[in-house]
């Protein structure tokens, strides 16, 4: 009979544990461990972001400046550079960038700042300010 009550109180115990470690696990460890993870996935995905912002400023610099080579200058040095040339100019960076852009830079792009042309066509607005600032200089 003591060894059947004694058996009891470890039953009784070891579910109360048992009891003790779900909760814990439930209402602590589970809420941690989300906060955590999630955490990691949002610097992850900043990282990314910055990354692909980067790199998509650096795509600009690259095709405003082949632009400007393959195309601007000779319109320029020949007096044929006129408004419609400059929207030709704008168009022909912009459908480089497009091009050179891969997908996952598409979709942060459209996620952070919207329409990708017209956030493309700020960038290579600023680049060609910037080309315009370091003459003067």
């Amino acid at each position: 009979m003591q060894e059947l009550f004694e058996a009891l109180k470890v039953q009784e115990l070891a579910t109360a544990l048992l009891s003790f470690l779900a909760t814990y696990v439930t209402y602590v460890l589970l809420p941690m461990a989300k906060e955590a993870v999630s955490k990691y996935i949002l610097e992850r995905r900043v990282g990314i972001a910055s990354t692909y912002l980067t790199a998509l400023n650096d795509l600009v610099a690259d095709a405003v400046g082949e632009v400007f080579q393959t195309y601007v200058r000779d319109l320029k040095e020949t007096g044929k550079w006129t408004e419609d040339t400059q929207k030709i100019a704008r168009q022909k960076a912009l459908d480089q960038v497009r091009e050179m852009m891969c997908e996952g830079m598409k979709d942060t792009v459209t996620t952070l700042r919207g329409d990708i042309d017209r956030y493309v066509g700020m960038l290579i607005e600023s680049r060609l300010d910037s080309r315009k600032e370091a003459k003067l200089q």
